[in-house]
């Protein structure tokens, strides 16, 4: 099972295509130096304003999808949508991942397709998936979904910058994540508020229990391409 990740920019008629491709590949860039070997294929960016990934783990799919989002405000002060299919692959193409084929790739397209306001994120696993399982998954995207809809700029930039080091079971002080605070460093009290604000400690209980789902997942492996 891959997990396959297709998405497009919010309001990307506000800005040229060239800002929009430069911003995202420097999102996947600054999101690939956290997940390091997860993220072994590179990003795609097609029609000026949309993209993909593959995500080998569909386990990190949730929390890659968060800070993507919070990267990308951070990046380039405007949201994606996102339509996540955990499902088989028939043919991988590491270089285009787009020409890539199965039932991944064209679930998740269609599900971005599909999509309507206010969500702007779709969670879809596998049809043997049960559905408690199904449900479970469903459930915790919706609930990243709201809330991150809902977040300022800093709000975003804040759960950035403590989700970064949250994935790599790191312990930096709200201190020394305000002085990383861009364009110029701001009090850990600010940090805190615009932490607080954004929701951080149901961010991050949702991401932990949708890796409780992994074992489900991986129990429905079949082979890949």
């Amino acid at each position: 099972m891959y997990a396959v990740l297709t998405g497009d920019i919010v309001d990307s008629n506000t800005a040229s295509a060239s800002l929009i491709a430069e911003a995202l590949h420097d999102t996947y860039q600054r999101v690939q130096a956290v997940y390091e070997d997860a993220l072994p294929y590179p990003l795609s960016v097609f029609r000026g304003d949309s993209w993909q990934m593959v995500i080998p783990d569909p386990a990190h799919a949730l929390s890659v999808s968060v800070l993507f989002r919070a990267a990308l405000r951070t990046e380039l002060q405007r949201d994606t949508r996102i339509a996540c299919a955990i499902d088989t692959v028939d043919t991988l193409d590491r270089n285009h991942i787009t020409e890539s084929t199965g039932a991944a790739f064209t679930r998740s397209g269609t599900a971005l397709d599909a999509l309507e306001a206010p969500y702007r994120m779709q969670w879809l696993l596998p049809e043997a998936a049960s559905p408690p399982v199904q449900i479970a998954a469903a459930a915790l995207a919706d609930l990243a979904d709201h809330i991150i809809i809902h977040w300022t700029d800093a709000q975003a930039q804040a759960v950035s910058l403590r989700l970064s080091t949250w994935l790599r079971n790191g312990d930096t002080s709200q201190r020394a994540l305000a002085e990383q605070w861009h364009p110029a460093p701001i009090t850990q009290q600010a940090f805190s508020k615009h932490l607080q604000h954004a929701h951080w400690p149901r961010v991050r209980d949702a991401l932990h229990q949708y890796r409780t789902l992994a074992p489900h997942l991986s129990s429905l492996s079949i082979s890949n391409a």
